[in-house]
């Protein structure tokens, strides 16, 4: 799990790089940021990016993005990860 605040606003050539294990994001701002096409090289199990339900984009780079709803708490959040 990783969770970008919403204070970011660019994510960097090979920023993630073989992370083997990265899953799923949670993005906390509502615009898209600039998100270059190799910063999540090699995390191939990366599948999907969880944003808020005011993100304005249907992407986070070339990942398919899912809005919740709410951000009440963590333990929400990772019972909607854990499916």
């Amino acid at each position: 799990l990783l969770i970008i605040l919403s204070n970011i606003s660019k994510i960097g050539r090979l920023a993630f790089l073989n992370c083997k294990n990265l899953e799923n994001i949670t993005y906390l701002g509502s615009t898209e940021p600039n998100v270059d096409m190799f910063a999540f090289s090699r995390c191939k199990r990366l599948g999907v990016v969880f944003t808020k339900s005011t993100y304005l984009s249907k992407n986070f780079g070339h990942y398919r993005t899912v809005k919740l709803s709410t951000l009440k708490s963590k333990t929400n959040l990772f019972k909607l990860i854990s499916f």
